[in-house]
């Protein structure tokens, strides 16, 4: 999809949804091979040119190929041949969630949902609606519908349905904790729930937890200079200064015993650079560079 230019927490809950629905029903593929396809599903709509399922078909392509104005005029083909064809709804509103028209596209899926009330892709369909309008508790409620009845939830919609959660407000950042948890728990423990997880309990200043959760992660990794790191910026942060020295001091340890392959690339002499920096501002007393 083509890259859009993010500004606040709405415009890049578009680009998020954007990016999400580059995939939907159909698998992703490059540009060639959606026309390949789109040629072979016009070539059947030539032999059979009633079938509003094939103009349906040939709207998704379309819409996959981010050619939007095809694809409307596919679904508004496939609707005229087939009123009751309800996925016409489905595709129709998240053809026009990614053209960015809300309205639109939430008058479309609410025709949709109103046959189909359980319909995953259709709530998630409508969260990233309500979410992209900013209506920041509904989209968390309809994430929090599609993870209940997928039997298989993608980890996404928690991130999302978490997403959402801190949107609204500080004050849900505990509850957007607790749906990264449960969705860690139920997906195997996934570093991207955990990571966002552990920012948010930076976020809310509950340090002590977010240090038991990095004892938890780092302790099925290898290397530990990163979440020594980590460990220290949280100390810091709490306002342990000999906790975070010692944190930043075991990370250069941890970094001197790397092979010296690995020792030696560019990422890891920066991050030794950047403990040494951390380490010689703890040595200063806070009265000497306040006077700075």
């Amino acid at each position: 999809m083509k890259a859009m230019k993010c500004r606040g927490l709405r415009s890049a809950a578009v680009c998020l949804m954007a990016a999400s629905f580059s995939g939907g029903a159909l698998p992703a593929f490059a540009h060639g091979d959606l026309q390949e396809q789109i040629v072979r599903v016009t070539a059947q709509i030539q032999a059979k040119p009633d079938s509003a399922e094939l103009y349906l078909k040939r709207a998704d392509l379309h819409f996959h190929k981010e050619d939007r104005r095809a694809a409307e005029a596919d679904y508004h083909r496939a609707e005229k041949l087939n009123p009751s064809l309800d996925a016409v709804h489905l595709g129709r509103a998240r053809l026009f969630l990614a053209a960015q028209r809300f309205d639109e596209a939430k008058a479309e899926i609410e025709k949709f949902l109103t046959l189909h009330p359980a319909h995953v892709e259709a709530l998630v369909t409508r969260a990233r609606i309500e979410a992209a309008r900013g209506r920041w508790l509904p989209a968390a409620a309809d994430f929090a519908k599609a993870i209940e009845h997928s039997p298989h939830p993608e980890p996404d919609y928690c991130i999302e349905q978490a997403r959402a959660l801190v949107s609204a407000g500080e004050a849900r950042l505990d509850e957007a904790i607790g749906v990264l948890d449960k969705g860690s728990v139920a997906s195997g423990s996934l570093p991207a729930l955990e990571m966002y997880a552990l920012d948010l309990e930076v976020r809310a200043k509950r340090f002590e937890a977010a240090l038991a959760r990095i004892a938890r992660l780092s302790a099925k990794s290898a290397r530990q200079e990163t979440w020594l790191e980590r460990s220290g910026d949280i100390h810091l942060l709490a306002g342990h200064r000999d906790d975070a020295a010692q944190c930043f001091q075991r990370a250069r340890e941890a970094i001197a015993k790397l092979p010296g392959n690995v020792r030696e690339t560019k990422a890891v002499r920066e991050r030794d650079a950047g403990l040494v920096q951390k380490l010689k501002l703890l040595e200063t007393p806070i009265s000497s560079r306040r006077a700075r």
